[in-house]
């Protein structure tokens, strides 16, 4: 594995080395100090920019004369005439004076300027989206900052009609989840780092290694087409400016976890690390013991830590090399008490007292190196390395009052200790070339790595449990040993490598008539294997969880315990296989019990038309074709021998147009109007026909997903591999000015064999994944409003609103029969994970007092009820309810180079629910409540 790191990193690397120029400086006040939020606007062009908030800027603009408009709030504007030479490089500081009474305009006379766009400030990523000719929002790393937002995630939920699940980070854009959204890094995919998702983890990316983000609702023929929401890109940050180095230091604590002793796995460390990858998981289970232990740490205190820094090089007059690199390492402890259970038509596991300890990490390295050899070259190198663990000790029945449906009334404790780690590894190399002055070449190729490992999950069961909470030595806990595998040990380890790439050659056969030529590829090969260890018991009697790991010594193997596997080791013949040994289920090392590869490759090309008609219409017709190819193997323990082993496979030809037409009605308002088709293609978990088993919930893959075998009986299953969408937009946008703007958009959308996660009729209640009906479709508005309410000279109150209407409906077969079987008693129903109503809003406030500037934001998010999996034959749906979040940040500058903030999030702390629809009254499934944040960052610029 680092072998495999340290050759593509020294490939990348090796490859860089070139850059630009630019002018760079501080806009500061008379006293020297810093002024942050400046605006500097070129009249007569679209070239606007606000300061850092350290007062720095860096702008880029072609050779000319211009009238430069320095504005900041409480100070006087500038207006000055400023002649730019091509090639010139300088540091310029402006100061501006403190608003006078009579607000007089200053004139500072000539400066020559060369200027390099700061692409993170609020006004210029609107006016990406204000040009873009696709229907598309951004944030950048500016508003998020002032919005609290720490981490990719937290910036698209504030995009209208996105939203965040509240039971994990998954994120929904116009209702639809995971499986109808693509995330890509600078235009490249990105791999997931979740068995159970097709998208990365955005909380992964925190917000100081983001320049923008962007979620596109409409498809154009050079994006990527495997969405039907949205299609959401990071772009990664660059380095501009002056050189710098940041260190912040920040700690944060749970309301929850106040007053707790946090617990977490044994065998891992404060890190997030695991130090037993290299033993054999049988060796683990007869060597380590199942008990957790005391967190590391300043318990419930979090930290996180991050050091960035930026610096160019400059070679002759125009050759610069501009780099940012990163490091941050945050911790979280949390603490969830609530209920949980099992209920299909009765309920058969049920824990009315739960409690969790949690402790989770993410530790990333970052490097970007920005080459500019010239004003026409230019390439890019962007490495991520990123480590993030989740270690949660769950205690489920903990007050004794814990049922399981012919097992025990009362007293059903199960106790499971799980460590989940993933290593990502995303490398990507992109250049842009002028090949000649009517020829552009952009591409980009990628290649990332993944491990993500369960390794030595812990589950006990115990009856009778009530007994350990009496203080009576002579009433004991019984092991519930109906199964040998009521106790366990489980280890799950994902291996994953992904290549791809883009191309694009734009041609400008005159000035209304652009041509774009190019593709993409992408090839991900994913390894999943597992293996549990379950046990037998010859002593069925313990007196106290403090006796775990005595318990289950090595000393005590095969006296109060043996180990039992599925597919134990044999003894083969090397000459031709055979067995020589058929070994014990008893006490013998295993073999993954489940396996599964898969394989994806996906050919691209595609060609669009940009044409401009006149000043105000812009039309874009398109087409993009697609080859995919789709194929798994596998072994699992789930299936009956009709269809385990097995394997399936499907190729794709797919040809998708779209238009797209942007109508400028004026210079401050847009009329969009797109039409496409997309295509929505299963993930690996989705067809791979793995269950996994947590407490209270199984979800399991289908391959009919991928279609149906020659030899096999179906009902009601179609020889298709993906869902073709077709998809309308249109969207009327107002801009008040470089910073304010107003949006209505309409969207339509019809989607072919759709898939959903659907709830079994066993009684179990195990989850699958069905294409459940011939189509479904999708109808919605969406608002988007920013605007200043107030502005004086001491005093500024911004206002951003947005919201969407989405209403849903798709038809249901009434059977399905194929590797999975399953019933519905209605002819219809809502998408899984489709809310009618998102809103979210935030209010922005900012005072002056002597020598003091805090701005205050407080956040509010909503999203109504939700569909977690349908239910089926008799059974109701699985619904999350929708809650209110609310969040407050404060963030003020304390003197030139440091800087602090505040935060309470999850202000309301709202119950998370997720529950069962019955024909009676609702049956909550599970409850709990995340608690309140409270955190302080303290940030100093060197």
């Amino acid at each position: 594995m680092i072998r495999k790191l340290f050759i593509v990193s020294a490939f990348f690397i090796g490859v860089l080395a070139w850059a630009q120029s630019s002018i760079y400086g501080t806009v500061t006040d008379t006293n020297a100090l810093p002024i942050a939020g400046a605006e500097i606007y070129v009249e007569g062009t679209d070239y606007f920019y606000y300061s850092e908030s350290d007062g720095t800027y860096s702008i880029e603009i072609p050779a000319g004369s211009y009238t430069f408009n320095i504005n900041a709030f409480g100070f006087e504007k500038l207006q000055e005439s400023i002649s730019v030479q091509e090639g010139q490089d300088l540091e310029w500081s402006p100061m501006l004076d403190v608003q006078s009474q009579d607000g007089v305009v200053q004139d500072l006379g000539q400066v020559l300027v060369q200027a390099n766009t700061n692409k993170e400030s609020e006004a210029s990523v609107l006016k990406l989206q204000r040009n873009s000719s696709e229907i598309k929002e951004y944030k950048g790393a500016a508003e998020l900052s002032r919005l609290g937002k720490g981490d990719a995630s937290g910036a698209v939920a504030t995009i209208v009609g996105v939203s965040k699940q509240a039971t994990s980070s998954d994120v929904y854009v116009r209702g639809l989840g995971d499986r109808y959204i693509h995330t890509s890094l600078n235009g490249l995919s990105l791999p997931s780092n979740d068995i159970n998702k097709k998208n990365i983890d955005l909380d992964l990316f925190s917000s100081d290694l983001i320049q923008n983000i962007s979620v596109s609702k409409t498809m154009n023929a050079g994006g990527n087409a495997d969405f039907a929401a949205g299609s959401i890109d990071i772009t990664s940050k660059e380095h501009s400016g002056r050189d710098y180095i940041n260190l912040s230091v920040g700690t944060r604590v749970n309301s929850n976890a106040v007053g707790k002793d946090m617990i977490q796995s044994e065998g891992t460390n404060y890190f997030g690390l695991y130090g037993r990858y290299n033993d054999n998981p049988f060796a683990t289970v007869i060597g380590q013991g199942l008990a957790p232990e005391k967190s590391k740490g300043l318990t419930p205190l979090s930290t996180n830590l991050s050091l960035n820094l930026g610096e160019t090089f400059r070679f002759g007059e125009s050759a610069k090399l501009s780099l940012f690199a990163a490091g941050s390492f945050a911790n979280e402890f949390n603490y969830q008490e609530g209920n949980q259970q099992s209920y299909t038509s009765i309920s058969t596991l049920a824990f009315p007292d739960v409690e969790k300890y949690q402790y989770n990490t993410v530790s990333t390295g970052m490097l970007s190196a920005l080459m500019k050899f010239n004003n026409k070259q230019s390439l890019k190198f962007s490495s991520f390395l990123i480590n993030n663990s989740s270690d949660e000790v769950g205690y489920y029945g903990y007050k004794g009052l814990g049922f399981k449906r012919d097992i025990a009334d009362e007293g059903f404790f199960q106790s499971n200790v799980q460590f989940n780690q993933e290593l990502i590894f995303i490398n990507q190399l992109m250049g842009e070339h002028e090949l000649t002055p009517k020829l552009n070449l952009d591409w980009g190729v990628g290649y990332n790595i993944l491990n993500a490992d369960e390794p030595d999950r812990k589950r006990l069961s115990i009856s009778n449990y009530q007994n350990l909470l009496d203080n009576d030595a002579s009433t004991l806990g019984t092991f519930v040993s109906t199964t040998n595998f009521d106790s366990q040990r489980y280890f799950q380890k994902i291996d994953e490598d992904e290549f791809n790439s883009r191309i694009n050659f734009k041609f400008d056969v005159s000035d209304n008539l652009k041509i774009n030529l190019g593709g993409n590829t992408r090839y991900k090969k994913r390894d999943f294997e597992s293996i549990r260890y379950g046990y037998e018991f010859l002593e069925k009697n313990i007196g106290s969880l403090d006796d775990i790991d005595t318990f289950f010594s090595i000393e005590n193997w095969m006296e109060n315990y043996n180990t039992f596997t599925l597919n134990p080791i044999n003894v083969t013949n090397p000459e031709d296989g055979s067995n020589v040994v058929n070994m014990s289920q008893y006490n013998m090392p295993g073999m993954p019990e489940n396996t599964y590869d898969a394989t994806l490759i996906n050919l691209s090309t595609y060609v669009d038309f940009q044409w401009q008609l006149g000043e105000n219409l812009l039309l874009i017709p398109g087409m993009r074709f697609e080859d995919v190819t789709q194929k798994i193997n596998w072994d699992v323990n789930n299936l009956s021998s009709l269809f385990n082993p097995g394997k399936a496979e499907s190729k794709s030809q797919i040809f998708l147009p779209s238009l797209n037409m942007k109508y400028a009605i004026n210079a401050d308002s847009n009329l969009r109007i797109s039409g496409s088709q997309t295509v929505s293609f299963p993930e690996f978990k989705e067809f791979a026909p793995f269950v996994y088993e947590g407490i209270t919930t199984r979800i399991g893959g289908n391959p009919d997903l991928l279609g149906t075998a020659d030899d096999k009986e179906y009902k009601n299953v179609k020889d298709v591999a993906y869902s073709k969408i077709l998809n309308f937009d249109a969207k009327y946008e107002f801009f008040f000015n470089r910073s304010e703007m107003i949006s209505i958009a309409g969207f339509y959308k019809v989607i072919n064999d759709p898939i959903n996660l659907v709830v079994g009729t066993s009684a179990t209640g195990d989850e699958y994944y069905f294409r459940t009906g011939d189509k479904a479709t999708v109808v919605g508005a969406e608002i988007d409003f920013k605007k200043d309410i107030l502005s004086t000279d001491k005093t500024e109150l911004f206002l951003g609103f947005n919201a969407s209407y989405i209403k849903t409906n798709q038809d249901l077969y009434s059977e399905i029969n194929g590797t999975r079987n399953v019933t519905f008693n209605r002819k219809d129903d809502k998408l899984q994970g489709a809310s009618d109503f998102i809103t979210q809003a935030d209010l922005n406030f900012r005072k002056k007092w002597d020598g003091f500037e805090p701005t205050f934001t407080l956040v509010g998010n909503y999203f109504s009820d939700r569909i977690y999996a349908l239910g089926s034959g008799q059974i109701g749906n699985k619904v999350e309810k929708g809650i209110p979040t609310l969040d407050l940040l404060m963030s003020a500058d304390l003197g030139r180079n440091t800087s602090f903030k505040l935060g309470a999030k999850n202000l309301l702390n709202p119950a998370i629910e997720i529950f069962r629809e019955t024909s009676g009254n609702d049956v909550v499934l599970e409850s709990f409540k995340k608690g309140q944040i409270f955190s302080f960052e303290l940030t100093y610029k060197f």
